[in-house]
């Protein structure tokens, strides 16, 4: 709950550094500050740690919550609390917040929250208005020797009237459960309105949640779902789970399964139990039915051409060394991480990556019925290129929509089951972006007799990977597929092919074949 300002601390150096009356004497905490607006972290801490030296509290302050984060140095948060400790005993009221919030939490030092809420009190006594929401949000829900009703309440309103979206939130939060005060749903969706306006991702939240319910303020499914998708895309973990369960549903969005993937998934990388609970289900569903696709007067077959060529990227361009695939799976700590080296690619630079492997851009090409299919699938920055063989396709649906931020792809494709046996094969290739939404590809072949008798034919559901491309922006990544599965008894066979880079953009490949 508390680490949420921390960040936002931190991410505010420049205009921190900026607030205090005494930069403009010193020409090189000016650089600095051009260094942090620009990203330049290795140049700011170059020109910030002779000054923390000589003692200059702002540069102290600031130098510490750069190796709390590891922003242009090495993360080391006993090097933080030490800067933070000195910056705070000559007085600088944000540097004694930061040093009571990391210890409170236990922020990379052990847990101290005797002293830790010692420091947030002096600093909120003090002015500092980070402090005083969180003093407030302490006494106020915290359980032990701090929880005091009056005076958190007293924080969180000073700490409001000084436009603290974290202290509005908090209000919010009492008035919902009525902790402190008289629960009054609609008192707090006035204060989580506010918070939202400011960009506070709970408060954005728990206002959606309210226009959903229609709780506290007139029922509006399209307002809920505006809020809670700027609260999901923000990084909150549930709301990133309740958007994907409204386009599970088709709750104030039109009903879309890959798009509640997506979100889901976003929510399950942030360790979220019950998105990870509802993925599973969503996707055990998706594989027990065959996908019905309705008539289109308008689809066609292509006629014949080759197959596309094999994906061609350099090799030091792509994952190296015996550990290279495991190291881009997502492991627990990469998650939780909030900063970026560096900004990510933009579409542009996404869809010139991609132009440069010598892939068709866009377009499906279907060899002759008789053979199979394969095409070519691609957005900024992922890329699927495929080959069916076994099947007969009878109708094809290829579709672009907006969704939310990006644009979403969706190829569909019926037919008949031909032969002895299906052969599903290809590549999924992603250029990492620089987000730190894990990237995701699943590609997957079930048959209705493997859903009947597990123990007579294989599941081939298979070639999951989530990886963290905040790492790695620009580097390619390229994962072959091959499923195979014999025809004999099969009434029915679902193929399925999603691919997310991470960003806003999706790539769906859906193919449903029938036996003769």
């Amino acid at each position: 709950m508390h680490r949420s300002i921390v960040f936002a601390c931190a991410l505010g150096l420049a205009g921190l550094m900026m607030s205090s009356p005494s930069l403009a004497a010193d020409p090189r905490l000016e650089e600095a500050q051009r260094a942090l607006r620009a990203n330049d972290y290795p140049r700011a801490v170059q020109l910030l740690r002779p000054l923390a030296q000589e003692g200059v509290a702002q540069a102290q302050f600031t130098l510490g919550v750069m190796y709390q984060h590891g922003q242009g140095v090495a993360r080391d948060a006993r090097q933080a609390v030490d800067l933070l400790g000195r910056a705070a005993a000559a007085g600088h009221a944000e540097a004694q917040a930061v040093l009571g919030i990391m210890l409170y939490d236990g922020d990379g030092v052990p847990a101290d929250q005797a002293t830790g809420f010692r420091h947030l009190r002096q600093a909120a006594e003090r002015g500092s208005v980070t402090a005083q929401a969180m003093a407030g949000s302490i006494q106020l829900f915290a359980d032990g020797p701090h929880r005091d009703h009056t005076a958190g309440l007293l924080w969180l309103q000073r700490a409001a009237e000084q436009g603290s979206a974290r202290a509005r939130y908090s209000l919010g939060l009492a008035y919902r459960s009525g902790t402190g005060v008289v629960a009054n749903w609609s008192e707090a969706v006035g204060w989580w309105r506010k918070a939202a306006e400011a960009d506070h991702a709970g408060a954005q939240y728990y206002l959606g949640i309210s226009f959903l319910r229609g709780e506290g303020v007139a029922k509006d499914l399209a307002e809920g779902v505006r809020w809670v998708r700027r609260s999901a895309d923000a990084g909150h973990a549930r709301a990133q789970r309740r958007l994907g369960a409204l386009y599970r549903d088709g709750e104030g969005v039109p009903k879309d399964e890959a798009a509640a993937v997506k979100y889901y998934q976003l929510a399950a990388g942030q360790g979220d139990e019950e998105a990870k609970k509802q993925l599973a289900a969503l996707r055990q569903s998706m594989a027990a039915r065959p996908v019905t696709q309705p008539p289109s007067p308008s689809v066609r077959v292509e006629a014949p051409r080759p197959a596309p060529p094999a994906v061609q990227v350099p090799a030091a361009a792509l994952p190296s060394g015996p550990g290279a695939a495991a190291d881009s799976l997502v492991r627990p700590e990469d998650a939780s991480l909030a900063m970026r080296p560096e900004p990510p690619l933009s579409p542009q630079e996404a869809t010139a990556a991609i132009q440069a492997l010598r892939i068709p851009k866009k377009g499906s090409a279907a060899t002759s019925p008789a053979a199979g299919y394969s095409g070519v699938m691609e957005r900024p920055g992922c890329k699927i290129v495929f080959s069916i063989t076994g099947i007969e396709v009878e109708k094809t649906d290829d579709q672009e929509r907006e969704v939310g931020t990006g644009k979403h792809r969706t190829l569909r494709l019926t037919g008949k089951l031909e032969g002895q046996s299906l052969r599903f094969s290809g590549t999924v290739t992603i250029i990492a972006n620089g987000y730190n939404n894990p990237a995701t590809y699943l590609v997957s072949a079930s048959s209705s007799r493997a859903r009947r008798d597990a123990a007579q034919i294989e599941d081939f559901r298979q070639g999951q990977r989530d990886f963290l491309t905040g790492k790695t922006k620009g580097k390619i990544f390229e994962f072959p597929f091959d499923h195979t599965i014999p025809l004999a008894g099969q009434k029915s066979v679902s193929l399925a092919g999603t691919v997310n880079a991470g960003g806003f953009d999706v790539i769906n490949l859906v193919g449903t074949f029938t036996g003769k």
